[in-house]
């Protein structure tokens, strides 16, 4: 078993090379009498022993690299609605506010608060905002629960219904700026006939990854977001992070980086465009790839001709 297993790993190496019945004097337990036949058999096991090892290092670098494994987004656009949901049910942070119109329960009853609101991790919050008009933030917790608390600077709390909404006046020269974190969706759905629908104007989504040996970042992408567009990640690993920013230009503008197996460009009326950081795209874009796989090959090819001229000398030696 042990000849049969060292045959066939010798056999990688002069497949394809012209070194007639080679390996069989290398197993003959006869044909030992030779200081010759010796090294050579010597040189050949351990030229075998490291040949495998290089192959080892390189495929397993190679596999651990190119297994599906979670990819890093950054995103920037400008959009008229960002949704958010909380991930694995983990804190928002607390969003403040100076002289907004607080909505209790999205009806008609209005109160003006300056303070911070701390959002329930089971309540979704929609930033909205069409055109210049004023920036709203819904929240809707669906489990029927508070969608949160306000505590006012004063230091008197408001216990918000399961629903609730805030309006912020967005004056010119004005800048408002609000944390994000959580899962993040982009856009709203087209619908046809309806108006005032909350769509996303542009942006650009970049993916962020590791050389395989330098672990200097690189960058792929940018990919364009176009009007109308609706972008999310799914399988997120960890929660998506930045910040939206209203001011005196239409929209929302928001930049965020998030870490899931694949971003999903929803086009209107169209299938859906994947983007991840795949096979293809780590080839191309990392170049120690190329080094690891070249100097793994040289050395392939140093070990294989080394190997073929022991054989060599040990075929002539056993028919000379």
């Amino acid at each position: 078993m042990r000849i049969f297993l060292w045959h066939i790993l010798t056999s990688v190496f002069v497949i394809f090379e012209d070194v007639p019945d080679a390996l069989a004097p290398l197993f003959d337990d006869e044909n030992k009498k030779t200081d010759i036949t010796k090294n050579s058999r010597a040189t050949v096991v351990s030229l075998v022993i490291a040949c495998w090892i290089v192959i080892l290092i390189v495929a397993s670098y190679s596999f651990f690299y190119f297994m599906d494994r979670p990819t890093f987004f950054t995103v920037s656009a400008n959009v008229e609605q960002v949704s958010v949901s909380s991930y694995n049910n983990q804190e928002y942070p607390d969003l403040k506010f100076n002289n907004a119109i607080l909505h209790e329960d999205c009806g008609e009853k209005k109160v003006h608060v300056s303070g911070a609101l701390y959002p329930h991790p089971t309540t979704f919050i929609d930033f909205l905002r069409i055109q210049k008009k004023d920036l709203i933030i819904n929240l809707d917790n669906e489990d029927g629960n508070s969608a949160g608390v306000f505590i006012e600077e004063s230091g008197k709390k408001i216990i918000l219904d399961d629903c609730a909404s805030i309006l912020v006046s967005v004056s010119e020269n004005e800048s408002f700026v609000f944390p994000v974190q959580g899962k993040i969706k982009l856009g709203g759905n087209i619908k046809e006939g309806t108006s005032n629908i909350p769509l996303l104007y542009s942006g650009e989504i970049s993916i962020i990854d590791k050389a395989l040996l330098t672990r200097i970042y690189y960058s792929v992408g940018p990919f364009d977001l176009n009007m109308g567009d609706v972008f999310n990640v799914e399988g997120a690993v960890v929660k998506s992070s930045g910040f939206v920013q209203v001011d005196d230009e239409k929209g929302i503008k928001i930049t965020y980086s998030s870490k899931g197996s694949k971003g999903y460009i929803k086009k209107y009326r169209t299938e859906s465009i994947t983007i991840e950081n795949g096979f293809w795209t780590k080839i191309y874009n990392d170049q120690s790839l190329f080094i690891l796989w070249f100097v793994g090959g040289i050395l392939f090819a140093l070990c294989k001709a080394r190997i073929r001229i022991s054989l060599t000398r040990i075929e002539k030696d056993c028919t000379g």
